[in-house]
């Protein structure tokens, strides 16, 4: 995927032989609408804490991929400790925390709602 965004002018996303998305790297990454993507492990009920951090301010949405919440975020700054602040407060434990900018891959996720390796 990183080739292509590097290196291709249109890719497409496909699954299961179907065409779900075409267009350049920078627009496939700008459909997602987020300029974050903040992922989110916990030992308690991902599904719930999904549910409870999708009402965040600057949240367009938020899944459960592979056991994690990806949670997507309109804004990019101070991100971090607010969904720490958020899950806290829900009553969630954090045990992981990463944040990205889209990538291709993350449109794949969002289109498929799997993980590349599936």
């Amino acid at each position: 995927m990183e080739e292509a965004d590097r290196l291709c002018d249109r890719v497409a996303i496909m699954d299961h032989g179907r065409i779900l998305a075409l267009d350049t790297p920078s627009g496939l990454k700008a459909s997602i609408d987020a300029e974050t993507v903040v992922r989110v492990v916990t030992d308690g009920d991902p599904a719930a804490l999904a549910a409870r951090l999708g009402e965040m301010d600057g949240a367009a949405r938020a899944a459960v991929v592979e056991g994690a919440v990806n949670l997507y975020l309109k804004g990019v700054t101070g991100v971090i400790p607010k969904v720490v602040d958020a899950a806290e407060a829900a009553g969630y434990r954090v045990t992981d925390l990463s944040s990205t900018e889209p990538t291709l891959e993350t449109v794949f996720i969002t289109l498929t709602g799997k993980d590349l390796r599936e």
